[in-house]
């Protein structure tokens, strides 16, 4: 699974921020000579002196309540095969099904039985050719078999149902937005703009809103599904397709058969008019399925997926392990995408033209949804206290990906987008375990900390036993877990078989506790005894003594140029360590790789050792860090042409967020790049300088760009330039292209045709949100700043078409906050006109009206259902 609008809550958390509880740490302290070493040599510093300075810490005398420990589900039966027959009733939205279980006591002896069967009408049920009794409550089916059944005897259901997942009330998740467990996209053919579609989500435990099963993640069966639909629908779903026939009615029947076995969360079914296209792995089918209109882009907007299946295959020294791979978009999805097995589900959101996807590509997902099959799939969490262990490797493939197709730096670009997700969660939410025994909801486990704070933990346990060591230990829990449940100890186990060593402190302290460290430093050289002194601190929160332990890098950059990297252990809160160095060094770097998940209070350098860290550090934060806080300097416009010569890209792009005087040459350089440089965020920002610089030339620079050039985030930066020197020509060219759906586009175009004095512009931006609800994020904030001079009568009116446009089901994430944000300012415009206003009729009027919006406001936070967003909410008052 992975979720969508982690983007919004880190841009938005400067808006409200809290503390995080204390962080308590209970883990052994590892044994330093047995200390593994990674592939570079490091010299063990186990014989210094380590004096800590005890800071008396006491536990607060008041606790939080615990929450009620969350234990695997007791399985009593083994399912081991569901056999379905489906049909659906497209008016009704309701599901006519017959499922066939076959199932054995797992040990004990059993004369009962529980299935998930959740929203449904019950039929008739048999068990082994007999009518049994059965009861119906609270969305659980009981079945009284009438005899003992054994861990030797087979026991055969056959359950007539219909379900009505339709009727479901729903709630949500952060993640997942609705659990009805199965869709009907138009199902009455009323929306000419929606095809009629069918689709299932089950993760959490959904899928029993759909069939009949044990709807628990440490479940596991094989399955084979028959659908009938109408002959003009596709189906998809888990394994291979074994059978079609058309029926006298015009339907099609499809069965597919899925022998391996797999958790019910995982089934999936999808049916509708898609575009399909195909192609083979070694031998195993590999299937798009999109809009038809976009067909002709479906390999683009998977791009990549034969690749990945081999990097990811030769990595694990296990080739994909499923008979087909198929990726399937579908509309109005209710998450970011889903790793069924076999058959991934995406949201349209993915569903982008060649011209789209130059500027956002779809790497990061596909290889996200495809780790899955190994990590999640394949190998199972028992719980869902447990969800780390399938969803923060898939955000780690991330950064696999990256790696190798683009290079560290991406990687590193990467990893930093996810550490930034997790700690701004943290800034206003409470950190957990991060195998959270006691979550007060399962849904809630589908957080910053199971997804990016698992994917950076694996990254540190890479770094710490090495490469080899990192991927044997993978392939080994993969091997020996195959087609099982499995919990983090299992993991841990793992990697100690390879390496030898007890690591319960790495997983004591990451997995099975909260928080992070805080840690600042200052260092000396000592001239006299040749060594540079380190002082480390770890600044967290001291409601708990204990500290993290940490293993850190050091790198020592010598005054000869050579550069000597050490490994020290941390294992207090305040740590004074020595390192013996005959020369004063020209920078001491700790982890000079940036592995760990710390907070860190670095000291402040001269802009000499800025220099030379930006010039000699071979990692992307470090680097961009010294070119941060080399902007104020005199030696600056020296580093940025370096800066903008480099050969990755973001360097580049941040280089060119502190532009210094420029002169001849250097316009001439950014109209290079204006023009050529391989990367379109690049091109972008050097013609948005231009812009500003009203450079020599640029009108035709930028004529040839808006001709040449296809991608979105160019084409808009031209246009805002266009718009500066030429208005006449970028407003033609504006009109020319408002059929563009493109966010930076609307907002190039937005930025040239709105104006106060034009009253076309209201009814341009209302066409387009009622359009294209996303554009809220590019169009709210002009559609407010339109309403300045009106009048209050139309400020009301236009506060209640974004309270329209805000409710709508199936706005998404983003939109919602911004159209929430434009009705808030509404009513502070007019809050503000009512209190300059004297006591008369026209205060009242303009009184009742921020009432009633306040109303509104408060109605979207009450029904509001995603955890993040209530928590921005409150804002809104």
């Amino acid at each position: 699974m992975k979720r969508i609008g982690a983007g919004l809550i880190i841009c938005l958390l400067c808006l409200s921020c809290g503390s995080p509880k204390a962080m308590q740490k209970s883990v052994m302290k590892p044994n330093e000579s047995d200390t593994a070493l990674t592939e570079m040599e490091y010299r063990h510093l186990d014989t210094l002196e380590v004096t800590p300075e005890r800071n008396g810490e006491t536990k607060d005398e008041i606790q939080e309540p615990l929450l009620p420990y969350r234990p695997s589900y007791t399985r009593r039966w083994d399912l081991i095969h569901t056999s379905l027959v489906l049909k659906f009733d497209w008016n009704a939205e309701h599901v006519l099904g017959v499922a066939k279980l076959k199932l054995v006591p797992l040990f004990y002896t059993m004369d009962s039985l529980e299935l998930d069967a959740k929203t449904f009408d019950m039929g008739s049920v048999t068990a082994n050719g007999r009518t049994i009794n059965f009861s119906y409550h609270d969305d659980i089916l009981k079945l009284i078999l009438g005899k003992k059944y054994t861990r030797t005897d087979t026991l055969n259901l056959v359950i007539n149902y219909t379900a009505k997942p339709s009727e479901n009330i729903t709630k949500g998740s952060a993640a997942i937005t609705d659990d009805n467990g199965l869709y009907f996209i138009d199902a009455h053919d009323t929306d000419p703009l929606l095809p009629t579609q069918l689709w299932s989500q089950g993760e959490t435990e959904n899928n029993s809103r759909w069939f009949p099963t044990i709807d628990k993640p440490n479940e596991r069966m094989t399955i084979d599904i028959t659908l009938t639909v109408p002959d003009s629908m596709i189906t998809l779903s888990n394994g291979l397709m074994t059978s079609t026939s058309m029926n006298p009615d015009k339907t099609r029947t499809d069965t597919w058969v899925m022998d391996q076995p797999i958790a019910p969360y995982l089934v999936m079914i999808a049916a509708g008019p898609f575009a399909k296209v195909s192609e083979m792995w070694k031998g195993i089918p590999v299937e798009y399925y999109v809009d038809k209109a976009y067909g002709p882009y479906a390999k683009d907007i998977f791009h990549y997926t034969p690749e990945m299946l081999t990097f990811f295959s030769d990595k694990l020294g296990l080739k994909y392990p499923w008979k087909k791979f198929s990726q399937i978009i579908v509309k109005k999805y209710v998450s970011g995408a889903m790793e069924n097995t076999t058959a991934v589900v995406f949201g349209d959101f993915i569903e982008k033209t060649r011209r789209e996807l130059i500027d956002e590509p779809n790497d990061y997902i596909v290889a996200h949804e495809m780790f899955h099959h190994w990590f999640g799939d394949y190998v199972t969490c028992e719980s869902w206290s447990n969800l780390t262990l399938n969803e923060g490797f898939a955000n780690y493939s991330e950064y696999l990906w990256m790696e190798h197709q683009y290079g560290k730096y991406e990687a590193d670009r990467h990893r930093e987008e996810e550490l930034t997700g997790y700690l701004s969660s943290v800034s206003f939410g409470k950190p957990h375990d991060l195998i959270d025994y006691r979550y007060a909801d399962k849904e809630n486990m589908f957080d910053a900390h199971s997804y990016n704070k698992g994917g950076l933990v694996l990254h540190m346990l890479r770094y710490y036993v090495g490469d080899d060591a990192f991927y044997t230990a993978l392939h080994g829990y993969l091997i020996k877990h195959a087609y099982q449940s499995v919990e983090v100890h299992d993991l841990r186990m793992a990697f100690e078989e390879v390496t030898g060593e007890d690591l319960h402190w790495f997983f004591d302290q990451w997995f099975l506790d909260d928080g992070h460290p805080s840690l600042s430093y200052t260092y000396e050289y000592d001239k006299t005894n040749k060594n540079i002194v380190l002082s480390l601190n770890q600044t967290q929160i001291k409601s708990y003594p204990s500290p993290f332990i940490l293993p850190i890098d050091i790198d020592i950059h010598h005054s000869n140029g050579s550069i000597e990297r050490q490994r020290v252990w941390m294992n207090e809160r305040d740590q004074e360590i020595t390192l013996s160095s005959q020369d004063k060094p020209n920078l001491v770097v700790l982890d000079p790789d940036r592995v760990l998940l710390v907070e860190w209070n670095e000291p402040e350098l001269s802009a000499t050792e800025y220099a030379y860290q930006w010039r000699r550090c071979n990692n992307l934060q470090l680097r961009l860090n010294a070119l941060s806080a080399l902007t104020e300097d005199k030696m600056y416009p020296a580093i940025w042409k370096e800066a903008i010569a480099d050969p990755y890209w973001n360097i580049k792009l941040r280089a060119l967020d502190y532009v210094p005087d420029l002169s001849k040459s250097d316009l001439e350089v950014l109209s290079t790049m204006a023009s050529k440089d391989a990367h379109s965020q690049v091109r972008a920002a050097a013609i948005r300088i231009l812009g500003e610089k009203d450079a020599a030339g640029l009108e035709t620079l930028l004529d040839h760009i808006i001709k040449s050039d296809s991608a979105y985030v160019v084409l808009s930066e031209a246009l805002k330039a266009m718009g500066k020197i030429n208005p006449a020509k970028a407003g033609a060219l504006s009109k020319s292209m408002q059929h563009e759906k493109n966010n930076l586009m609307q907002e190039a175009i937005a930025d040239i045709i709105v104006s106060n004095d034009d009253p076309s512009s209201v009814d341009y931006i209302e066409n387009k949100l009622s359009e294209y609800p996303s554009l809220a994020v590019t169009l709210v904030d002009k559609y407010v700043g339109l309403m300045t001079n009106q009048s209050s009568d139309m400020i009301y009116s236009k506060a209640t078409f974004l309270f329209k446009q805000a409710t709508k089901k199936d706005v998404d994430k983003n939109s919602k906050f911004y159209l929430m944000k434009g009705l808030f300012d509404l009513k502070e415009l007019l809050l503000t006109r009512a209190i300059k206003e004297k006591d008369n009729p026209k205060k009242l009027m303009l009184e009742d009206d921020v009432k009633n919006l306040k109303a509104r406001i408060q109605e979207i936070k009450e029904k509001e259902t995603d955890t993040e967003l209530k928590e921005i909410f409150r804002q809104f008052n």
